[in-house]
């Protein structure tokens, strides 16, 4: 059973849109919405719309028809519904106004500016197809759109569409596709929004999209300029008096009792900060199967095997295990090639 439960109005940012199960069978209402709220509509305004477009949806979902079915005489049905339904909680049909309007129905500029809200979207219908007619009567609303402008750039626009075999466009469509190019050209954000006629910045990112080519490029020129701030690595001894990273102030003394991740190679040592975990290539070349030594490097391979055994204690002792487990595969590395050094 069809109830109002299947359509609702709810607001996604400066946006008004129906929701609800039902919602996808109305999608031109959300468009024409969006459409009102582009143009620069207040939110009132466009809630207005909304809510009588929403009475006028549910009652086509009630009625088993579709936006694309409606006709004159659909809409002439819809007008006798609505004067002749009785409002809940509204006195009884003996109760009327100074003016001889029973109080228990549709005031009749509510009827009229739902009528007006209907031929207001259908006009926007028009945009996109100049072949379509308005069902509303005739009325000042209706004749908004001229012959002149049915033949004219919007109908030119919409016959291009189809023959490039994109459908009907629409200048909607092409505003979004103006504000990508813009946003990927590097367009500020309040400079979108001027060109827009946007008042926040919200709908302005609605439309800003990036192709992946720009985030890469955005991503580089942010790098070149992070290098050029810094300026050159320092590769000199630490003792130059240039403090590259904060670990060289506690790496004083003995390195190996220092609170960092550590790593033991031949010929020196790395340490890093316990945020950064362990680098992915320490010791990388100790582990690979073509690595070779022989036995004029056996008290190389022997005191980098004396501080690992301290560093897998270290780390034990600092309850990082992951750590003590990455030393003790270093020493069980180092163990077979001081054996693989002494049988030559």
């Amino acid at each position: 059973m069809r109830t109002d439960t299947d359509l609702w109005l709810e607001r996604d940012g400066e946006y008004w849109t129906l929701a609800g199960p039902s919602a996808t069978d109305f999608p031109v209402v959300n468009e024409y919405l969006s459409y009102l709220a582009d143009r620069n509509y207040s939110p009132r305004t466009v809630r207005a719309y909304g809510f009588d477009l929403l009475n006028f949806a549910r009652w086509l979902h009630a009625s088993d028809l579709t936006v694309a079915m409606i006709t004159t005489d659909v809409l002439l049905q819809y007008l006798a519904a609505c004067r002749q339904v009785q409002l809940p909680g509204r006195p009884g049909p003996n109760v009327v106004s100074l003016q001889g309007q029973r109080l228990d129905r549709y005031a009749a500029t509510t009827i009229n500016r739902r009528m007006a809200a209907i031929s207001s979207m259908f006009i926007f219908l028009t945009m996109r197809d100049p072949d379509l007619k308005n069902p509303v009567p005739k009325g000042r609303e209706a004749r908004r759109i001229t012959a002149a402008e049915r033949t004219g750039l919007l109908g030119q626009l919409a016959r291009a569409g189809e023959a490039a075999g994109l459908g009907k466009l629409t200048p909607h469509q092409l505003r979004h596709t103006y504000a990508t190019a813009l946003v990927n050209a590097g367009v500020s954000l309040q400079a979108l929004m001027a060109l827009l006629g946007h008042v926040s910045a919200q709908m302005s990112l609605r439309y800003g999209q990036l192709f992946d080519s720009t985030i890469r490029t955005e991503y580089e020129r942010a790098l070149d300029l992070a290098k050029a701030h810094i300026g050159p690595m320092n590769t000199g001894p630490i003792t130059s008096g240039r403090t590259t990273l904060p670990l060289v102030d506690i790496s004083h003394g003995d390195w190996r009792e220092t609170p960092t991740i550590k790593a033991r190679m031949a010929g020196g040592y790395c340490l890093r900060a316990p945020a950064q975990e362990a680098c992915p290539y320490a010791n990388i070349c100790e582990h690979c199967p073509s690595y070779r030594t022989d036995d004029t490097y056996t008290p190389v391979l022997t005191a980098q095997r004396a501080d690992t055994q301290l560093l897998a204690r270290d780390a034990e002792a600092r309850g990082w295990t992951s750590e003590a487990e990455r030393h003790r595969k270093l020493i069980d590395r180092l163990d077979a090639l001081i054996s693989q050094a002494h049988t030559g």
